[in-house]
């Protein structure tokens, strides 16, 4: 749970940064309290929220649709050319999805 915590602050301050909140309806105004039951913290709530709200996912996610994607794309090609470079995209892509993945096992032993 830890990971995903760090993951959430990670993407909130990055769009903080990259003014993604400046003109949200209700800026500058708290936000209402709405927990899961306490499943997770107020703090951790917002941040999930807020991802939802923005249509913002995580780096892992989105390098699985991206394979999805090429896998289809792959899948419909009839051109011997074209299906190997997108088989060296497919590659590519599932090697980015494999070592993000492996560094989430990693970190998550180290907690």
């Amino acid at each position: 749970m830890r990971f995903l915590a760090r993951l959430t602050e990670r993407l909130i301050d990055k769009a903080a940064e990259d003014g993604v909140f400046d003109h949200l309806p209700g800026a500058g105004k708290p936000l209402p309290e709405k927990t899961r039951d306490g499943a997770v913290d107020a703090a951790e709530e917002i941040g999930y929220r807020l991802m939802a709200e923005n249509g913002a996912i995580p780096p892992e996610v989105q390098v699985m649709r991206d394979l999805a994607a090429a896998r289809a794309r792959l899948k419909a090609c009839d051109d011997p050319e074209d299906r190997r470079r997108l088989m060296t995209e497919v590659s590519r892509i599932q090697l980015r999805h494999d070592m993000m993945m492996e560094q989430r096992r990693r970190s998550a032993r180290y907690r």
